[in-house]
């Protein structure tokens, strides 16, 4: 055969051989009414199986949460004698610490300082006044170590000068007394003055008395003395007697003596001494006229330069008041320096907290803050508002903080240790109140099991195999273990 020949069978070959393959592959694509119709039959029912799983169980409450800042007040104060006052300096940026004893503001070129207490700043303090409103102030310039006094209420001199003390050091003029009162307080030293130096002269005028008569005075008396008695003796020894002489010299001595007499007495002081006590009188009046109207005279604090505060320090929060602006209104908002956290969650979920329970926020930029829940209190509508606050934060993250909206989750129960857990689905009640769940077998059927349930989270419920009477069972593979398949449905 030729070789074209032989070209020709092997193409003729060929091409049956495809046409063979090609009625092969067709007829595995055509298929009967009766092939579909079984192919399209569901799959015989089964159960729905999901495995056991055994690990720590958390169950949490979550919400989100403004940020704020706790015990917010808005300052406002006082207008002066002169009606507002200009914004004059001392205005603090926000997030600035407010302490005692600190110049918050500064208006008209006067200060106002912050002080704590629970008394409101009523009226202006100054010598007289008394009541809590002294006593919180004593207390307050005591804690500032101005004062070292009882805190008796009682605004005398040595509360003033403490006061004008605490002005001095913040670099201000303490306020001045009433006219009238500073006037009385100058009478009071002049008159003082004035008593001391007749004390000074009575006294001066007693030692010169109390140091005695001159030499030559004293001799001259006696003198006087001894004649006279010389001459009354010379008038007895004469004879014959004269009567009239003897009386004319007795007349004579006593003169004398009396004369020497009086000499004496005027040195022992009687009068100097009465002047003296006097003198003394006199002064310890004017002392006392003086301390009082010291005390009248004494430094006042003016209600518009204080503010009283419950508890220091706190933070400026807001503070719309301007630099040259008018005081109107409130100055500034002071809070707590803390930040805490208020969420609301609903009725079923507050069932589930408590006061002190452990909670995490989350951060807009992802980091996570520990906080506490330090209240529960009904919310608006059917909800509950919860506060919370961090346990700890630094002063950058508390500035940052403010105004954020947090991820807020609450840790309401915890498993003890690693636990057998099953969805919540695979849980069935019996007839008296007992729980079950459904196993299946190594050889696809299923066995009930009673369990008893513990904490449940995030869809699981913590399991432990109990027998019929509910007594434990130890965990394995005829029981209950981790990788048993439970049937959630079918």
């Amino acid at each position: 055969m030729s070789v074209s020949a032989r070209r020709l069978v092997a193409a003729v070959a060929l091409t049956a051989l495809l046409a063979a393959g090609a009625g092969f592959g067709a007829a595995q694509f055509v298929k009967s009414p009766a092939d579909r119709a079984a192919e399209l039959k569901p799959p015989a029912a089964g159960p729905v199986t999901v495995p056991v799983s055994r690990g720590p169980l958390t169950s949490t409450v979550v919400t989100r949460g403004d940020v704020g800042f706790n015990d917010t007040t808005k300052i406002t104060l006082t207008p002066g004698i002169g009606g507002p006052g200009v914004i004059t300096g001392k205005v603090p940026k926000v997030g600035t610490t407010i302490k005692e004893g600190m110049v918050i503001l500064e208006v008209s070129g006067r200060p106002v300082i912050a002080l704590t207490g629970k008394t409101p700043s009523y009226r202006t303090l100054q010598p007289g006044s008394k009541g809590a409103d002294v006593k919180q102030l004593q207390q307050a310039l005591d804690r500032l170590g101005y004062y070292s006094g009882d805190a008796d209420g009682v605004y005398d001199a040595g509360v003033g000068d403490a006061v004008a003390e605490l002005y001095r050091d913040l670099g201000y003029e303490p306020p001045a007394p009433a006219e009238d009162r500073a006037g009385a307080e100058k009478a009071a030293e002049d008159k003082l003055k004035a008593a001391k130096e007749k004390l000074a002269a009575a006294k001066k005028s007693l030692a010169d008395v109390k140091a005695g008569p001159k030499e030559s005075e004293r001799l001259s008396a006696q003198g006087q003395v001894d004649q006279a008695e010389a001459e009354l003796k010379q008038a007895k020894a004469a004879k014959p007697q004269n009567k009239a002489a003897i009386g004319a010299a007795k007349n004579r001595l006593a003169v004398a003596e009396a004369q020497y007499d009086e000499m004496m007495d005027r040195y022992k002081g009687s009068a100097e001494r009465r002047a003296v006590r006097t003198a003394e009188q006199e002064l310890d009046e004017a002392e006392e006229e003086l301390a009082e109207a010291r005390d009248e005279a004494a430094t006042p604090l003016p209600q518009n330069e204080i503010v009283v505060l419950r508890g220091l320090p706190r933070r400026a929060d807001e503070v719309p008041a301007k630099l040259g602006g008018t005081v109107s209104g409130s100055v500034m908002t002071v809070a707590g320096t803390e930040p805490e956290v208020v969420a609301t969650v609903t009725e079923a979920e507050a069932e589930l907290l408590k006061k002190g329970m452990k909670a995490t926020l989350e951060l807009p930029d992802g980091t996570e803050l520990k906080a506490t829940v330090i209240k529960i209190e009904n919310g608006e509508d059917d909800g509950k508002k919860i506060t919370l606050v961090p346990n700890k934060v630094t002063a950058a993250q508390a500035a940052e903080l403010r105004g954020a909206n947090v991820k807020v989750t609450v840790a309401v129960g915890n498993s003890d240790g690693a636990v057998l857990s099953v969805p919540s689905a695979a849980l069935f009640a019996t007839a008296d109140g007992a729980t079950q769940v459904e196993v299946q077998t190594p050889e696809g059927g299923t066995r009930m099991l009673p369990v008893r349930t513990g904490l449940t989270a995030d869809g699981q419920t913590e399991v432990h195999p109990v027998d019929a009477a509910g007594k434990d069972l130890p965990e394995g593979a005829d029981t209950l273990a981790e990788g048993s398949l439970v049937v959630v449905g079918r």
